[in-house]
């Protein structure tokens, strides 16, 4: 199994959209600071263990066309999982268990 590390060169800056909680979101956001989820990617057709342990480190969220968002950085928490999806206006989904509660957008 391969040990957790961050490596620094993988961070990258971010803008997450949290899903209201009508829509099954979080009933808040973070206030900001460290934050733990798990990424999942679309192209990922069979989810089963497939997903990854992503950190945040946000600012306080803020409201932006009646969403209230975040801006931060992340890093994934393993060197084989997939750096690029930080990198070029990509974008996925972040959740808690099976609950989706926020789109994260690439913003370098």
């Amino acid at each position: 199994m391969e040990s957790v590390g961050v490596n620094l060169n993988t961070e990258g800056f971010i803008k997450v959209e949290w899903m209201p909680p009508e829509a099954g979101g979080r009933k808040s956001p973070p206030l900001g600071g460290e934050y733990f989820s798990v990424a999942r990617f679309d192209e990922d057709k069979n989810w089963d263990g497939i997903s990854w342990s992503i950190k945040f480190t946000l600012e306080t969220p803020v409201l932006e066309n009646n969403l209230l968002v975040s801006y931060g950085m992340a890093q994934f928490l393993f060197s084989s999982a997939p750096h690029n999806k930080l990198t070029g206006n990509n974008s996925f989904f972040i959740y808690e268990g099976a609950k989706k509660v926020a789109k994260i957008i690439a913003m370098t």
